[in-house]
């Protein structure tokens, strides 16, 4: 991971405005535990190219969804949903965060039941899916 987040720092430095760049580099700072450069980078990303990489705004969304910022989750998840409408992944998450409520953010438990059977739409065998469905049937 540490070689993968090296040259993916090295991309990013190397093409400053390319989104993909960017991003790739946001991804594997998530995936290595680093939120905050995490943040920075995929936040720069959807700012360089707010249509073509729908899993940037999913991992946006996973870094709000860890924190209980649901609200900004709800946002960057449903922006991937949107974007990447065949990607039962954002689906699934884009209902954990309806699931979920914390202070003045009410859970929607239909909400996060349509969107897992969205994603079960997609992936009939996605056990996350069923076991989210479950839990708010």
């Amino acid at each position: 991971m540490g070689a993968a987040k090296s040259e993916a720092a090295q991309a990013a430095r190397l093409a400053p405005t390319n989104a993909y760049a960017v991003g790739q580099y946001g991804v594997v700072s998530y995936l290595a535990g680093d939120r905050a450069t995490a943040k920075s980078q995929l936040t720069q990303a959807v700012t360089l190219d707010p249509l073509r990489n729908p899993e940037f705004y999913y991992y946006l969304g996973r870094l709000s969804l860890d924190v209980g910022d649901l609200k900004g989750a709800r946002d960057s998840l449903t922006r991937a949903a949107t974007l990447g409408s065949r990607t039962p992944e954002y689906l699934y998450y884009l209902g954990l965060s309806y699931e979920r409520g914390a202070g003045a953010v009410a859970p929607d438990r239909l909400k996060a039941r349509d969107n897992y059977e969205r994603a079960l739409q997609l992936s009939p065998s996605y056990k996350a899916a069923q076991d989210g469905l479950a839990r708010v049937r």
